[in-house]
């Protein structure tokens, strides 16, 4: 019987829950993939997750992990999309407990699959899919922005900052990004209609 090496944890709390397990590797389902893990994203989700502050909570044992990328090595039933040896990105929206990518391997749903472009590392293929569909998902899927519209991000930072940098400017907007609480408002009335200020204050 197959075993890889596997993260799992049974209480609540910080890293020091986690325990690396020798476990069978289970036998896919229908529209599931099996991979080798190259890289692993570390996410605030998988923090919240852990601790039991997330929108889903675990079974205990659980597994844990959202973004990896790695090899396919096995597929399931109906799985047309990728074929074996594909290097691959899992992205965000599967269960974290069920479907957790910190190991050796791990099974995913095959809709969170995707081949990922040639000149990417595995380690950067694996950590963009959090940082950058969060933020689409706000700017563009739910308030839809249009060019030349003015974004205010408070206290910017992170993939809320790296998205307006980027895909913001590709989309036409104009930004405020400001860093602190205090200087919000002078930075609002200085900038409004100008590109991110990339100033920090």
């Amino acid at each position: 019987m197959n075993t890889s090496k596997i993260v799992r944890f049974e209480k609540f709390g910080g890293p020091e829950v986690l325990n690396i397990e020798e476990l069978p590797v289970e036998t896919l389902k229908a529209g599931e993939v099996l991979l080798k893990v190259q890289a692993i994203g570390l996410n605030r989700a998988d923090a919240l997750f852990r601790s039991g502050n997330y929108l889903e909570q675990p079974i205990f044992p659980s597994r844990i992990g959202v973004e990896a990328a790695g090899i396919v090595e096995a597929l399931g039933s109906d799985v047309t999309h990728v074929r074996l040896g594909d290097r691959v990105s899992v992205t965000p929206g599967q269960s974290i407990g069920r479907y957790g990518t910190y190991g050796e391997t791990a099974i995913v749903p095959a809709a969170s699959v995707i081949r990922y472009p040639e000149n990417l590392t595995p380690q950067e293929a694996a950590s963009v899919w959090v940082q950058y569909l969060t933020p689409y998902f706000a700017f563009v899927d739910m308030l839809a922005i249009q060019p030349a519209q003015t974004v205010l991000i408070t206290a910017a930072s992170g993939r809320r900052r790296a998205w307006l940098d980027t895909d913001g400017a590709a989309f036409g907007c104009n930004g405020d990004c400001n860093h602190t609480f205090g200087r919000k408002a002078e930075s609002v009335a200085g900038s409004r209609g100008t590109p991110c200020d990339r100033r920090r204050q």
